[in-house]
Protein backbone atom coordinates (compact mmCIF):
# COMPACT_ATOMS: atom_id res chain seq x y z
CA UNK A 1 0.00 0.00 0.00
CA UNK A 2 2.77 2.45 0.84
CA UNK A 3 4.53 1.69 -2.45
CA UNK A 4 1.28 2.43 -4.29
CA UNK A 5 0.38 5.46 -2.17
CA UNK A 6 3.71 7.15 -2.77
CA UNK A 7 3.93 6.02 -6.43
CA UNK A 8 7.29 4.34 -5.80
CA UNK A 9 6.67 2.08 -8.81
CA UNK A 10 6.28 5.14 -11.08
CA UNK A 11 9.50 6.67 -9.76
CA UNK A 12 11.38 3.41 -10.34
CA UNK A 13 10.12 3.20 -13.93
CA UNK A 14 11.10 6.82 -14.53
CA UNK A 15 14.51 6.18 -12.97
CA UNK A 16 15.08 3.17 -15.24
CA UNK A 17 14.30 5.44 -18.21
CA UNK A 18 16.67 8.14 -16.82
CA UNK A 19 13.80 10.55 -16.39
CA UNK A 20 13.55 13.21 -13.68
CA UNK A 21 9.87 12.85 -12.79
CA UNK A 22 8.61 15.03 -9.93
CA UNK A 23 5.11 13.96 -8.94
CA UNK A 24 5.33 10.73 -10.94
CA UNK A 25 2.10 8.83 -10.65
CA UNK A 26 -0.32 10.27 -8.11
CA UNK A 27 1.24 10.29 -4.65
CA UNK A 28 -1.36 10.44 -1.91
CA UNK A 29 -1.62 10.81 1.84
CA UNK A 30 -2.41 7.50 3.52
CA UNK A 31 -3.60 8.85 6.88
CA UNK A 32 -7.36 9.31 6.83
CA UNK A 33 -7.92 6.90 3.93
CA UNK A 34 -10.10 3.82 4.32
CA UNK A 35 -8.94 0.22 4.00
CA UNK A 36 -11.28 -2.72 3.78
CA UNK A 37 -9.60 -6.02 4.64
CA UNK A 38 -11.27 -9.27 3.61
CA UNK A 39 -9.88 -11.87 5.99
CA UNK A 40 -9.43 -11.52 9.71
CA UNK A 41 -6.84 -14.22 10.33
CA UNK A 42 -3.26 -13.67 11.38
CA UNK A 43 -2.21 -11.77 8.23
CA UNK A 44 -5.37 -9.66 7.94
CA UNK A 45 -5.36 -8.79 11.64
CA UNK A 46 -1.68 -7.82 11.59
CA UNK A 47 -2.18 -5.70 8.46
CA UNK A 48 -5.11 -3.96 10.12
CA UNK A 49 -3.06 -3.15 13.22
CA UNK A 50 -0.20 -1.72 11.14
CA UNK A 51 -2.57 0.38 9.04
CA UNK A 52 -4.35 1.79 12.08
CA UNK A 53 -0.92 2.76 13.37
CA UNK A 54 -0.43 5.10 10.40
CA UNK A 55 -3.88 6.64 10.60
CA UNK A 56 -5.84 4.47 8.16
CA UNK A 57 -9.49 3.71 9.00
CA UNK A 58 -9.82 -0.08 8.81
CA UNK A 59 -12.86 -2.30 8.28
CA UNK A 60 -12.60 -6.09 8.46
CA UNK A 61 -14.84 -8.84 7.20
CA UNK A 62 -14.46 -12.59 7.51
CA UNK A 63 -16.60 -15.60 6.71
CA UNK A 64 -18.27 -15.28 10.11
CA UNK A 65 -19.18 -11.60 9.73
CA UNK A 66 -22.55 -12.18 8.12
CA UNK A 67 -22.68 -8.67 6.63
CA UNK A 68 -23.04 -7.53 3.03
CA UNK A 69 -19.46 -6.37 2.63
CA UNK A 70 -20.06 -5.10 -0.90
CA UNK A 71 -21.84 -2.04 0.51
CA UNK A 72 -18.43 -0.81 1.76
CA UNK A 73 -16.79 -0.81 -1.67
CA UNK A 74 -17.87 2.68 -2.87
CA UNK A 75 -16.09 4.27 0.12
CA UNK A 76 -12.99 2.03 0.02
CA UNK A 77 -9.57 3.43 -0.89
CA UNK A 78 -7.69 0.14 -0.32
CA UNK A 79 -9.28 -3.28 -0.80
CA UNK A 80 -6.94 -5.78 0.86
CA UNK A 81 -7.49 -9.48 0.18
CA UNK A 82 -6.04 -11.58 2.99
CA UNK A 83 -8.43 -14.53 3.08
CA UNK A 84 -7.82 -18.20 2.28
CA UNK A 85 -8.81 -19.71 -1.06
CA UNK A 86 -11.84 -21.95 -0.53
CA UNK A 87 -14.93 -22.84 -2.53
CA UNK A 88 -16.61 -19.81 -0.95
CA UNK A 89 -13.85 -17.32 -1.78
CA UNK A 90 -12.90 -18.46 -5.29
CA UNK A 91 -13.70 -15.56 -7.64
CA UNK A 92 -14.88 -13.47 -4.68
CA UNK A 93 -13.76 -10.21 -6.31
CA UNK A 94 -14.61 -9.74 -9.97
CA UNK A 95 -15.78 -7.08 -12.41
CA UNK A 96 -18.81 -5.94 -10.41
CA UNK A 97 -16.86 -5.53 -7.16
CA UNK A 98 -14.02 -3.68 -8.90
CA UNK A 99 -16.46 -1.37 -10.68
CA UNK A 100 -18.09 -0.55 -7.32
CA UNK A 101 -14.80 0.59 -5.77
CA UNK A 102 -14.18 4.28 -5.28
CA UNK A 103 -12.40 5.84 -8.31
CA UNK A 104 -8.65 5.75 -7.68
CA UNK A 105 -8.91 2.83 -5.25
CA UNK A 106 -6.26 0.13 -5.09
CA UNK A 107 -6.68 -3.63 -4.72
CA UNK A 108 -3.94 -5.39 -2.74
CA UNK A 109 -3.98 -9.18 -3.06
CA UNK A 110 -1.85 -11.04 -0.52
CA UNK A 111 -4.32 -13.92 -0.39
CA UNK A 112 -4.39 -16.42 -3.27
CA UNK A 113 -4.73 -15.85 -7.00
CA UNK A 114 -8.12 -17.51 -7.28
CA UNK A 115 -9.74 -15.07 -4.83
CA UNK A 116 -9.41 -12.27 -7.38
CA UNK A 117 -10.57 -12.64 -10.99
CA UNK A 118 -7.38 -11.44 -12.70
CA UNK A 119 -9.05 -10.92 -16.07
CA UNK A 120 -11.51 -8.57 -14.34
CA UNK A 121 -8.67 -6.19 -13.42
CA UNK A 122 -7.75 -5.77 -17.09
CA UNK A 123 -11.39 -5.40 -18.14
CA UNK A 124 -12.10 -2.71 -15.57
CA UNK A 125 -8.91 -0.81 -16.39
CA UNK A 126 -9.70 -1.03 -20.11
CA UNK A 127 -13.15 0.41 -19.39
CA UNK A 128 -11.45 3.60 -18.24
CA UNK A 129 -11.96 3.29 -14.50
CA UNK A 130 -9.15 4.68 -12.36
CA UNK A 131 -7.97 1.67 -10.39
CA UNK A 132 -4.66 0.29 -9.16
CA UNK A 133 -3.57 -3.17 -8.09
CA UNK A 134 -0.69 -4.59 -6.07
CA UNK A 135 -0.72 -8.31 -6.82
CA UNK A 136 1.47 -10.66 -4.83
CA UNK A 137 -0.16 -13.89 -5.95
CA UNK A 138 -1.73 -15.24 -9.14
CA UNK A 139 -3.78 -18.13 -10.43
CA UNK A 140 -0.79 -19.26 -12.53
CA UNK A 141 2.71 -18.66 -11.18
CA UNK A 142 4.95 -17.44 -12.61
CA UNK A 143 2.57 -14.99 -14.28
CA UNK A 144 2.61 -15.88 -18.00
CA UNK A 145 4.13 -13.41 -20.43
CA UNK A 146 0.81 -13.14 -22.27
CA UNK A 147 -1.07 -11.94 -19.19
CA UNK A 148 -2.87 -8.61 -19.74
CA UNK A 149 -1.61 -7.51 -16.31
CA UNK A 150 1.92 -6.85 -17.52
CA UNK A 151 3.07 -3.37 -18.57
CA UNK A 152 0.25 -1.47 -16.92
CA UNK A 153 1.26 1.64 -15.05
CA UNK A 154 -1.24 1.08 -12.26
CA UNK A 155 -0.54 -2.64 -11.73
CA UNK A 156 2.38 -3.75 -9.56
CA UNK A 157 3.28 -7.41 -10.10
CA UNK A 158 5.19 -9.09 -7.27
CA UNK A 159 6.53 -12.67 -7.53
CA UNK A 160 5.02 -13.93 -4.25
CA UNK A 161 8.38 -14.00 -2.51
CA UNK A 162 8.16 -11.01 -0.20
CA UNK A 163 8.58 -13.44 2.71
CA UNK A 164 12.23 -13.90 1.73
CA UNK A 165 14.67 -12.06 3.95
CA UNK A 166 17.96 -12.58 5.68
CA UNK A 167 17.19 -14.75 8.69
CA UNK A 168 13.83 -16.03 7.43
CA UNK A 169 15.07 -19.63 7.48
CA UNK A 170 16.18 -19.26 11.11
CA UNK A 171 12.74 -17.92 12.07
CA UNK A 172 11.04 -20.85 10.32
CA UNK A 173 13.26 -23.27 12.21
CA UNK A 174 12.40 -21.56 15.48
CA UNK A 175 8.69 -21.90 14.65
CA UNK A 176 9.11 -25.65 14.09
CA UNK A 177 10.95 -26.02 17.40
CA UNK A 178 8.25 -24.02 19.20
CA UNK A 179 5.56 -26.29 17.75
CA UNK A 180 7.53 -29.34 18.87
CA UNK A 181 7.92 -27.88 22.36
CA UNK A 182 4.16 -27.25 22.55
CA UNK A 183 3.37 -30.76 21.30
CA UNK A 184 5.67 -32.41 23.84
CA UNK A 185 4.30 -30.35 26.74
CA UNK A 186 0.65 -30.93 25.77
CA UNK A 187 -0.01 -27.29 24.88
CA UNK A 188 -2.24 -26.35 21.92
CA UNK A 189 -0.36 -26.03 18.64
CA UNK A 190 -0.35 -22.75 16.74
CA UNK A 191 -1.61 -22.10 13.19
CA UNK A 192 -3.53 -25.34 12.93
CA UNK A 193 -5.36 -26.10 9.68
CA UNK A 194 -9.11 -26.74 9.82
CA UNK A 195 -9.93 -29.47 7.32
CA UNK A 196 -13.64 -28.61 7.45
CA UNK A 197 -13.10 -24.91 6.72
CA UNK A 198 -10.49 -25.73 4.06
CA UNK A 199 -7.59 -23.76 5.55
Amino acid sequence: MLIAAKSVHAYVRASDAREWAPGAGRPRIVAGSQAFIIGNGEIGSYAGAMLRGIGVRVHHVSRNSGSDWRTLLPSTDWLVLACPLTDDTRGLVGVFELQDLKPGAWVVNVARGGVLDESAIAKVLDSGKRLGAVLDTFEVEPLPGWSPLWERGSVIVLPHDTWRASGAGVRQGEDVLEQLRRYRSGQPLRRMANATAGY
